[in-house]
């Protein structure tokens, strides 16, 4: 949408996006202090992307992406700590990838939200 702002929005983020990508776009529109998220290097030109761990507070539903295409739903435990992801090949549209025991998962943005807090380190 190339003229968001004209109707009411405050900003747009094109699906598939990423953890960081949604964080970003959250960032800007509601202003909160992302201290402590560390940033590294990407495989896709040098280009920095933001690494945030988030722990589980509630089961969270997710899909995960096995070898082979299949994909299985799964709930990842309470008190998991998951990392985004940049592999927008494997994640669903519509959802966001994570890891997990080095395993890709694609969750929702909002379930992400409502059943997790950001881990902040030094």
């Amino acid at each position: 949408m190339a003229e968001f702002q004209k109707y009411g929005f405050d900003d747009v983020i094109r699906k598939p996006y990423t953890l960081a990508e949604l964080s970003d776009v959250l960032t800007r529109v509601i202003g909160a202090n992302l201290g402590g998220v560390a940033t590294t290097p990407s495989s896709s030109g040098g280009k920095n992307v933001r690494v945030e761990r988030y722990r589980l507070t509630a089961p969270l539903p997710a899909v995960w992406d096995r070898a082979g295409g299949e994909r299985v739903s799964v709930m990842l435990p309470a008190g998991a700590v998951v990392k985004n992801s940049s592999q927008r090949s494997t994640t669903l549209l519509g959802m966001i990838g994570v890891y997990w025991k080095g395993r890709h998962y694609s969750v929702y943005p909002r379930d992400l939200l409502q059943k997790a807090e950001r881990v902040f380190t030094a």
